[in-house]
């Protein structure tokens, strides 16, 4: 970690699975990594209660001043993503852009897209973690289907991402396109979306010599060198520009145009 942020994590009351603690660390890694500021990462996530999970995130900048950012939910990681935004967002506010030069800007850039692969293999392990453990026997979900299309031209063996906007109820959803740019969404192992308005995310990683990377579970595009081939307006988490809305009851077959 090139900051040497330290990160300590602690667990009260009854444990949660192996793969769930591994997910938590990684996002306060990625976090780490995103902001230099950040000295100190200290996270308690509490399941004393076992109806209502409690995380507390004290995050330390320069010296001497911290900040302390707490979420509760029923599920821990709902309440780990809620502590988690409260902190990436205090912390863009404490980030001063200076007047650098263009290669301090391009370095950023690189920098927010390897971690932003690190985020979208920690996004997808989750859903996978999710899809396992909690895995409901019926959604009310609609059918959604559709193709990504850039400047007109169709974006093959793209990742296709949709997460709510506002805390409706709605789970996060994903799918992959083909050859023809065609994606079908899933939500927790099931074929399509819960109604509802999401922001859309498009990743597609190219290696340095411009092939395309893989996907794998034990290798994120930061391990390998690869880098988002997609404009940050489009395939940013946070910041995406793209929004969709799943309407009942039809079945929805829409069209992702990233025109650049």
């Amino acid at each position: 970690m090139a900051n040497q942020t330290h990160i300590d994590i602690q667990y009260r009351g009854h444990r949660i699975h192996p793969a769930m603690e591994g997910s938590i660390r990684q996002s306060l890694v990625a976090v780490a990594a995103k902001f230099d500021l950040l000295r100190k990462i200290n996270a308690v996530v509490d399941l004393t209660n076992v109806k209502r999970a409690k995380v507390t995130i004290v995050a330390q900048i320069g010296d001497d001043e911290t900040q302390e950012f707490q979420a509760t939910n029923p599920k821990a990681t709902k309440a780990f993503d809620a502590a988690i935004a409260k902190l990436e967002t205090w912390m863009r506010a404490q980030r001063v852009e200076s007047a650098g030069s263009r290669s301090k800007r391009l370095a950023d850039t690189k920098r927010r897209q390897a971690i932003l692969g690190v985020c979208v293999c920690i996004l997808f392990c989750i859903f996978v973690f999710r899809q396992v453990l909690n895995r409901p026997t019926t959604l009310d979900l609609v059918p959604t289907a559709g193709q990504v299309l850039r400047n007109g031209v169709p974006v093959p063996r793209a990742g296709v991402t949709i997460i709510p906007i506002g805390d409706n109820g709605q789970f996060n959803g994903m799918g992959f396109t083909d050859e023809e740019g065609r994606f079908v969404i899933r939500t927790r192992g099931q074929v399509g979306a819960m109604p509802g308005e999401y922001r859309a995310i498009i990743n597609k990683y190219l290696m340095p010599d411009g092939s395309e990377f893989i996907p794998d579970a034990d290798q994120s595009p930061l391990d390998v060198g690869a880098n988002e081939s997609i404009p940050y307006q489009f395939s940013d988490m946070l910041d995406s520009e793209l929004t969709l809305r799943i309407t009942a009851p039809e079945a929805m077959d829409l069209v992702v145009a990233l025109d650049d």
